[in-house]
């Protein structure tokens, strides 16, 4: 089950895991709207019959400066990176339970661990992904495993729009493999993780 706010990038993704033959399905849902989660939840169930799996990949935030960031915003932006993925393994974690097993993969962010400029909003809320990540796995197991992907750099699209030869060539002579990560390098450790 693919979820995305942009109906065109799921159905990409849907036709793609096609042509694998796998049977996948595109649900529009913005993550932030707990009755569109619960509709994400119920018509998964009714598709697929269970949902082993959950990979929390919805979050980010733009930069922010601390002095100048609404309350608003920053409470949008714990909403989209820590209460999303709350809410979703919240929904997900009965049916789980019922079938005996399940797995919940949070994707947090390596700006937790770090102490850099205009990251405050962003980098706090991945940073109580990550401890929620923690609190859920004492709390689901030994039924549900629950599991996080901090990435480093990852060269995307939303990243590349603020970037430079020049930066993009500091980032690459700062990082011991000498290449920035790609999106394949978190799928394929989100697989590794749902395996």
């Amino acid at each position: 089950v693919c979820a995305a706010r942009t109906q065109a990038d799921i159905d990409t993704t849907v036709q793609l895991a096609q042509t694998f033959g796998i049977e996948a399905l595109a649900i529009k849902t913005n993550t932030k709207s707990e009755a569109q989660l619960t509709q994400l939840v119920k018509q998964s169930v009714e598709h697929f019959g269970k949902i082993s799996i959950l990979v929390n990949n919805a979050g980010g935030s733009m930069p922010n400066d601390p002095l100048a960031t609404s309350a608003e915003q920053f409470n949008s932006d714990y909403h989209f990176n820590v209460t999303s993925p709350f809410l979703l393994a919240q929904l997900c974690a009965p049916i789980m339970q019922k079938n005996g097993q399940g797995n919940i993969i949070n994707i947090t962010s390596a700006a937790a661990r770090y102490s850099q400029k205009n990251f405050s909003s962003y980098g706090s809320a991945k940073a109580a992904l990550t401890q929620l990540t923690r609190l859920l796995a004492a709390d689901l197991a030994p039924i549900i495993r629950v599991n996080a992907i901090a990435p480093g750099t990852i060269y995307t699209d939303a990243l590349a729009q603020f970037l430079n030869d020049a930066s993009v060539q500091k980032m690459i002579d700062l990082t011991p493999m000498k290449t920035l990560g790609k999106p394949e390098d978190i799928a394929n450790t989100a697989l590794f993780l749902a395996s």
